[in-house]
């Protein structure tokens, strides 16, 4: 039931928050003729037992006047010397075990806690490693230079090749341009093939004697080709965009003309440039930025605590398993009364002690909490405690003792912050919950506890002159504005009422224009707070 209510006050929490910033106030506090106004139980939108926060830390058992006796899994009881109720001397013998089984699984338990030491040891090399990493600085982007100025060069412009179908003529062109026996004869030069004498031809002159008349030569040209690629380009340029390109191929034929074909170039012709050069990727992959090594080092660190806290249930794993081996039979530590005895059995299943002596002492759990939380815990308070061990559990235990002297040697588990202090808590649980001496436990404060007494969201509450007031529901149902005392307030929010308000009364939401003195009321759900919001 306090889990659901603490859902409830969360979500009308929720909703008083947007209402007070200014969100759709007008239908959610009023009636729907304008003049009623919502009013709502302290029961529902209070609080009557504040837990606000919970931290835990490590925690390590120890008893006191107390001596619990369990059977691991590599043991066998033997006998029992003692039942409920007996009274027994320091030294006298409890119980006896059978330990042949311990030797091999001490072997076992050796290579276990040898290799957490291991990777343990790996991970905090790996943290240092991590810690020694420099952020990657990209470089300041070089500006961009100014756009050059292109000016006309004089056209056409011969820019590359040879006229070869593999390297053709390139020339920069525009419309006022031409292809004229000019232009032909300077990339398709004339040369004359060797001409051909024709037969001496015969002509009788009247009145003369016959003569021979010299024969005419003909002109002949060599047959010659030229491919040519024309590009016009923006303002003119080489280096000016291109706009469009064609390509022609020029043919001389032996009379000394010519004629041409045109093509769409490929663009897969070598113009004479240069190739670009390729550019090795960066083979350092630029590093990482310090966000991401910020991130590597908070989950690295996390592995290291997980890794530790690991390590020390093992190595006590080991510490019990040689005292197996060296101890057959185990007597009292201390003068007391056997308060349980169980059978094999039942201590396997039931996860157990064979024997309890107990002088009237409990168990004995040391925490260390950071001074960040020291200052929301009490004596008295209640806390959970839970066991890394095999046999688990979960108890209830309360604080008996909490230290102001701080301890040294730095960080201690759980929340653990380097930066600042810790302070030694003691916290007690029962004697029958199924701890053992030396055993590791987490430790769970409730670490905003107000305590019993009555809350209410701060939005609900007006600020006048120096005071605090609400507008409550009157005897005879209309609003009245009432003086409260408040006291402490929690997380900026909940504010505990001193005086002035129980659990019984109804309140408004203080905001609207029908929010008055003597203004008519309606009971409402706190659903009512926000209905309208859209989330």
């Amino acid at each position: 039931m306090k889990r659901n209510k603490t859902v409830k006050i969360v979500a009308v929490t929720l909703a008083v928050l947007l209402l007070a910033g200014g969100g759709t106030a007008a239908g959610v506090l009023l009636g729907r003729n304008g003049k009623t106004v919502n009013v709502f139980s302290l029961y529902d939108i209070g609080q009557t037992d504040l837990w606000m926060d919970q931290t835990q830390y490590e925690g390590n058992v120890r008893a006191e006047n107390l001596q619990a006796v369990y059977l691991s899994d590599t043991q066998q009881l033997k006998e029992i010397f003692v039942k409920a109720g007996d009274s027994v001397k320091k030294g006298d013998r409890l119980a006896a075990f059978d330990t042949t089984l311990s030797d091999l699984e001490l072997d076992r338990q050796q290579i276990t806690v040898q290799k957490l030491e291991l990777n343990l040891a790996a991970d905090r090399a790996e943290l240092r490693r991590i810690n020694g990493l420099k952020p990657y600085v990209p470089p300041a982007p070089a500006p961009e230079p100014e756009p050059e100025r292109l000016t006309p060069a004089d056209l056409p412009l011969r820019t590359g090749g040879d006229g070869s179908p593999e390297r053709p003529f390139v020339y920069l062109w525009n419309d006022a341009c031409v292809y004229d026996e000019a232009f032909v004869d300077g990339i398709l030069p004339r040369i004359a093939a060797e001409p051909e004498t024709a037969e001496a031809e015969t002509v009788e002159a009247p009145g003369a004697e016959t003569a021979e008349t010299p024969p005419t030569a003909a002109p002949v040209y060599a047959p010659a080709q030229a491919t040519v690629v024309f590009q016009v380009r923006e303002s003119d340029n080489p280096k000016g965009a291109l706009r469009y390109t064609w390509g022609m191929v020029f043919t001389r034929e032996p009379d000394g003309g010519y004629t041409f074909t045109v093509f769409e170039p490929d663009g897969s012709f070598d113009d004479a440039a240069d190739p670009a050069p390729e550019i090795a990727p960066d083979e350092d992959g630029g590093g990482y930025t310090a966000a991401e090594i910020a991130q590597m080092r908070a989950e690295k660190q996390a592995e290291i605590q997980d890794a530790e806290t690991q390590l020390k249930t093992e190595r006590l794993k080991l510490r019990r398993l040689e005292l197996e081996i060296n101890t057959g039979v185990v007597t009292a530590a201390l003068d007391g009364v056997v308060r349980d005895v169980a059978t094999e059995e039942e201590a396997r299943s039931e996860g157990k002690p064979v024997v309890t002596l107990s002088a009237g002492g409990a168990w004995r759990i040391s925490a260390y909490v950071g001074e960040l939380d020291l200052e929301t815990l009490s004596v008295g308070a209640q806390v959970q405690v839970e066991s890394w061990m095999d046999q688990g559990g979960v108890y209830e235990g309360k604080i008996t003792e909490i230290s102001h002297d701080p301890v040294s040697g730095g960080w201690y588990g759980g929340n653990g912050n380097p930066n600042v202090s810790y302070y030694p808590v003691t916290v007690e649980v029962a004697a029958d919950a199924a701890l053992q001496d030396g055993d590791y436990v987490s430790v769970t404060f409730n670490a905003a506890q107000g305590g019993a007494g009555l809350y209410v969201e701060a939005p609900f509450i007006l600020k006048e002159g120096g005071r605090s007031y609400v507008y409550a529901m009157g005897e005879n149902g209309r609003l009245e504005k009432r003086a409260i005392r408040t006291g402490k307030i929690y997380l900026g929010s909940t504010v505990e009422i001193v005086e002035g308000l129980t659990q019984e009364d109804y309140i408004a939401f203080p905001y609207g224009k029908d929010v008055r003195v003597g203004a008519k009321t309606v009971q409402a759900d706190p659903s009512a707070l926000y209905e309208g919001i859209y989330w």
